[in-house]
């Protein structure tokens, strides 16, 4: 028991010193480990730059269109600008499913009659999304 208590007492003054250690060995192999694969690695990285060189290129339009100009409402009031900001320009397509609704909330009972159709039993708390498409501006 003395010894475990004096080793702990060793490592907790020589914690930054273990930790050096430990970083410097790990980098150390991480070096190694690359140089010895280095022909592997540089092939990975190759086929990576030409399977980016073949995706689409997005468009040369900016990421944000002012919507509304500066309005004056009163001579001393200014409206500011809305820009919307593109979460995504790729349609996703969202398939049905199960959600759980906040406490105290419930299914309508078309929302449960649809659940049926398509084999499931809602359980309290629960709602049928059909499904639907997602591509949105958010301003």
């Amino acid at each position: 028991m003395q010894e475990k208590n004096s080793f702990i007492r060793w490592v907790k003054a020589h914690k930054k010193e273990l930790i050096i250690a430990g970083v410097s060995a790990a980098a150390i192999a991480a070096i190694i480990l690359g140089y010895k694969n280095r022909e592997e690695l540089i092939s990975i990285w190759s086929k990576l730059d030409r399977k980016a060189n073949t995706l689409p290129q997005p468009d040369a339009l900016p990421l944000s269109t002012p919507v509304v100009g500066t309005t004056k409402v009163e001579p001393s009031i200014n409206v500011p600008e809305v820009t919307p900001h593109i979460i995504s320009d790729i349609p996703q397509e969202i398939k049905s499913h199960l959600r759980n609704l906040p406490d105290g909330w419930n299914a309508s009972a078309e929302k449960i009659a649809t659940a049926a159709e398509n084999g499931y039993s809602l359980l309290p708390g629960q709602t049928w999304v059909d499904s639907y498409t997602k591509n949105r501006i958010a301003a």
